[in-house]
């Protein structure tokens, strides 16, 4: 975790799913970051999942 006075940056969690999910369905967002767009909260909790093991 990274803090300072204006922002936390931590990992996701399992409970973010649904707002990492409508910031990576946008098809105009995935694609530039390098990510095809997510089609479901699943598909992200499942990228949160496969994150937390790196």
């Amino acid at each position: 975790m990274l803090e300072t006075e204006r922002l936390i940056l931590r990992r996701w969690e399992e409970s973010d799913a649904a707002n990492l999910y409508e910031y990576a369905k946008d098809p105009d967002v995935g694609p530039i970051a390098g990510w095809p767009a997510h089609q479901s909260i699943d598909e992200s909790r499942d990228v949160i999942a496969l994150r937390a093991d790196m």
